[in-house]
Formats: C-alpha cells, structure tokens, sequence
C-alpha cells in the first residue's frame, strides 16, 4: 500500500479511534470536530483518497459507512467486546461481553413505538428467544415492544437511550 500524508494517517487514526470506541464508524462532522481541518469538504477529500489507497471503503450516499479495510489495532486491545447487529442497517455497535453476561443470539433496534418507559427511537437489545415468561416486555413480529405474546420473536435485554 501506498504511503500516507500526515493528515491521511491523522484522519485514519481517528476513524480507527471512533470506530473501535463507539461500534460505528464516525460521521464526516466528526472526524472534522476532532481535527483542525476548516471545512468538511477537505475531510471528504482526504477519506476519497484513503479509499482511492485500499485503506477505507465507504458508501458516498449514506452517513457513517466507512468500512475500514485495514487492521483496528485499538479494536484488537479490546477482546472483551462482542459486535451486535442493527436490525435492517449496515452497521453494528459493540458492547462489552461482560455487560451481556454471555447472553447469545442477540440483535439491536430502535423502539417504533412507546411502551411505558420505552420511548420512539430508543435503542433496544433484544435476545432471539424460544420460550418467555408472562412479564416479559418482547419484541412482536411488527418489530413492536409490548408484552408477552405468542406472536413474540425476541425478549429485550437492554434499553439504552441517546446511543
């Protein structure tokens, strides 16, 4: 591969940084908050290039989809997290193995609709579950939140709001 200017490495190294920190990768605003870069333009054009090399791949149609081609040496410092998908997006986010308690078979999405403290976009860890107990708050095969129901597929295991 091609050797990088310091502003390539600079603005790799952040994408690495964010990636490896928040489970996605980070918005062209971002990257731009984290350097002393003037405009977003001059962001793009540096993360053209970087795909131009191998280093990155990315959608210039959709926000957040730059894939990284090359190895996260900050992801690799973090052996202790597992990548959990977003239901009907190209993503994932990390969370830690320890907070999920082992817990297999899960997938992530955003609440469309408010149940009780649950609010409209909240982020949703839901378990692919066979069996269910009568209280349990699951997910319908509408993608709804509600309770127990035979029509469930999943059980949520976590809420998280503003992620």
């Amino acid at each position: 591969m091609e050797k990088l200017t310091s502003k390539q490495r600079e603005i790799l190294d952040i994408i690495k940084r964010l990636y490896a920190k928040n489970g996605y990768a980070p918005s062209i605003r971002e990257i731009k908050e984290m350097t002393n870069f003037s405009s977003t333009a001059s962001i793009k054009y540096h993360l053209d290039k970087l795909a131009e090399l191998g280093y990155i791949e990315k959608n210039n149609n959709r926000n957040r989809c730059i894939k990284l081609l090359v190895r996260n040496e900050y992801l690799d410092a973090k052996e202790n997290l597992v990548s959990i998908p977003v239901l009907n997006e190209n993503r994932s986010i990390l969370f830690s193995k320890e907070l999920l308690n082992g817990t297999k078979d899960l997938f992530i999405m955003k609440s469309k609709n408010k149940y009780s403290f649950i609010d409209i976009g909240d982020v949703i860890i839901v378990q692919k579950k066979s069996s269910y107990n009568k209280d349990d708050l699951v997910i319908n095969d509408n993608y709804l939140v509600e309770k127990y129901k035979d029509s469930a597929i999943g059980k949520i295991k976590g809420i998280y709001k503003n992620l």
